[in-house]
């Protein structure tokens, strides 16, 4: 059973809290042997060198074959002796590439196209509550009206609960 071993090497440096952080991981593979079926092994040596180590236990990597429909891996696992993070998923020989990713990733444009519906949409409105740190805008939908409010968030940390 072929195995690949992937290190964590990307660290996001936060502004707020002036600190590095290193947590998110998204890669692609590309099997060399999918026509004979069988499994791959996948293990990320270094998953208790990151910065909320605590956050694997009873977490599940995701795997795509196409970059749009996300499953989860339900067999990972971490170790907390070793520090790695593993799971194990069939050869599909329908294609040779497989990414990976700690959550599937949303990407910006995804971002305003959503944000473009939404402003279309009838009974919505879009504003702006100014720029991120980044200079992005960070946008407002409101959408009814009445007593009750709803605050939802997107795009902010993968794992965040």
């Amino acid at each position: 059973m072929p195995s690949e071993t992937i290190y964590f090497y990307d660290y996001s440096y936060s502004e707020l809290e002036k600190k590095q952080h290193m947590q998110y991981f998204a890669f692609r593979t590309m099997a060399q042997d999918v026509e004979s079926g069988g499994k791959t092994n996948f293990i990320i040596q270094n998953a208790g060198q990151v910065s909320f180590p605590w956050a694997w236990p009873g977490s599940t990597v995701f795997t795509s074959s196409d970059f749009e429909t996300w499953r989860r891996v339900l067999n990972t696992s971490y170790d907390r002796e070793t520090g790695y993070l593993k799971w194990t998923v069939d050869n599909d020989p329908s294609t040779s590439i497989r990414y990976f990713a700690y959550f599937p990733p949303y990407s910006y444009e995804r971002h305003l196209k959503l944000i473009s519906q939404c402003a279309r949409a009838e009974g919505a409105t879009v504003r702006s509550l100014g720029l991120s740190l980044d200079g992005r805008e960070m946008d407002c939908i409101t959408v009814g009206t009445g007593p009750l409010q709803a605050w939802i968030v997107h795009r902010q940390h993968p794992g965040t609960s």
